[in-house]
């Protein structure tokens, strides 16, 4: 029986998708797709959920492998997926274990510096986007090589505004903790429209989210009318480290609205930082986004402290 659903998200391309999520820092101009209201797959992937869920499983291996110190044999493993969704891959999710065998097989190590480099060069030879520059920012940040990201984007934005645009939201807290703010300023538009795009996609995703529970529901009665026990209807979905697709939806919202909040502070605009706090409690009762304005002026005084301006 066919039903009407607004929202086609299963639960589980929720759970994966929030999965991925995680591992980003670009919450302020994460790319929505405005029909479901959920992140646009990297281009060219045509299966965006299934190279996630292999990403966690090769992440298992290699987890598994380096513990038995089997190096060479993680880092192959690594190799292969790498090579398998090549510009498309959601690396970041391996970074944190590709690190960690590093330290104990070089060769690892110099692999990834190699990737990284092989990505830089997409740019240098105009193939570069938005996606690929997230996953170099990933590594470059696990390499401790911030520098590397910001020098990256300073190239791109005088080559291509339109790409610097899309590259942005991943940039923007390393923009913010330098204290670029009339470069945040440059491409956040409208503060207010920023702020509603921010509220939309919040609205979208409780919405997928919603329906997708009432499905869960309903499954579960269904199954028990019939005399079955679905304990994987019943259960509650936990997307990583205790946290469920609905903390995750909240949190970007948190962490989107604070990085627009920052960047109006740390430019001295606090009248509409002060104004688009109120809009964002007005939409969701949560601590961090009451004591946004503080937060944000306390941590510019701290670095100006820190540098020698007042």
């Amino acid at each position: 029986m066919k039903t009407n659903n607004p929202h086609p998200v299963t639960w589980k391309t929720i759970a994966v998708l929030s999965v991925a999520a995680l591992f980003s820092t670009a919450a302020l101009a994460q790319r929505i797709d405005p029909a479901t209201g959920l992140p646009e797959p990297n281009p060219g992937d045509i299966n965006p959920a299934g190279s996630v869920v292999r990403a966690g499983e090769v992440a298992m291996e290699v987890q598994t492998l380096t513990d038995n110190g089997q190096y060479g044999e993680a880092l192959q493993h690594l190799l292969a997926f790498q090579q398998q969704f090549k510009l498309n891959s959601p690396l970041t999710l391996l970074l944190p274990g590709w690190i960690e065998l590093g330290r104990r097989y070089p060769q690892a190590w110099e692999a990834l510096v190699e990737i990284r480099d092989q990505y830089v060069r997409e740019f240098s030879e105009g193939r570069g986007y938005s996606a690929l520059f997230s996953e170099i920012s990933g590594i470059n940040n696990q390499l401790a090589q911030d520098e590397a990201t910001c020098a990256l984007f300073q190239s791109i934005r005088q080559k291509d505004k339109k790409l610097a645009e899309q590259c942005f939201g991943t940039v923007a807290p390393l923009l913010i903790q330098r204290g670029e703010f009339d470069i945040c300023l440059s491409y956040i538009g409208n503060p207010n429209e920023n702020f509603d795009s921010l509220r939309k996609n919040h609205e979208k995703m409780v919405a997928a989210l919603n329906w997708t529970e009432q499905q869960r529901q309903q499954t579960a009665k269904r199954m028990a009318e019939l005399g079955f026990t679905n304990r994987a209807a019943s259960a509650p979905c936990i997307v990583q480290n205790g946290m469920t697709p609905r903390t995750w939806i909240d949190d970007n919202f948190v962490n989107g609205t604070r990085q627009l909040i920052e960047i109006l502070a740390g430019a001295d605009r606090n009248d509409e930082a002060e104004e688009i706090q109120g809009r964002a409690v007005a939409i969701l009762d949560d601590p961090r986004l009451k004591s946004a304005v503080s937060d944000a002026e306390e941590k510019i005084q701290k670095k100006a402290l820190s540098t020698g301006n007042k």
